[in-house]
């Protein structure tokens, strides 16, 4: 499936132009715009989360590791000496905190890409709205 969104059009180096009358053009213009803004938004919450998602299984794993070492550590030399535990237990408390930062800033960003949905929905709705205004193609309301 070929893609038609902001990065399509970045790599192509422009928007296609709507066939048909001015009105006609300028409308399906308005919506192909609006479509792209809110594809956008989209496209970007989604790959934060990816982002966040892949962050914090690499923390996990940092942390496993660590937990895994310091049992290996213990079953071939028995108990660690006090300073490796204390270096132990700090560095799991920076993953955990680690955790927490990743998890705050994928808040962030997905609260301020939140805030451009509604404009974008809107755009999208009112170009809609003016294409089934102009050919008399309105859903019958249920």
């Amino acid at each position: 499936m070929p893609d038609h969104g902001i990065n399509a059009i970045v790599a192509a180096g422009y928007v296609p132009v709507p066939s048909g009358d001015p009105a006609a053009r300028l409308i399906a213009d308005r919506r192909q715009t609006a479509n792209l803004a809110l594809d956008d938004v989209i496209t970007e919450l989604r790959s934060r989360y990816e982002v966040w998602r892949q962050n914090t299984a690499e923390i996990v794993a940092s942390r496993l590791h660590v937990c895994n070492q310091l049992h290996h550590w213990e079953a071939y030399f028995g108990p660690p000496r006090e300073e490796l535990r204390a270096s132990v237990q700090t560095l799991l408390l920076r993953l955990d905190r680690q955790k927490r930062d990743e998890r705050i800033s994928r808040w962030r960003d997905a609260s301020r890409l939140r805030q451009a949905l509604p404009e974008s929905i809107r755009q999208y709705f009112s170009a809609h709205r003016l294409i089934v205004i102009r050919h008399g193609n309105a859903p019958r309301a249920r």
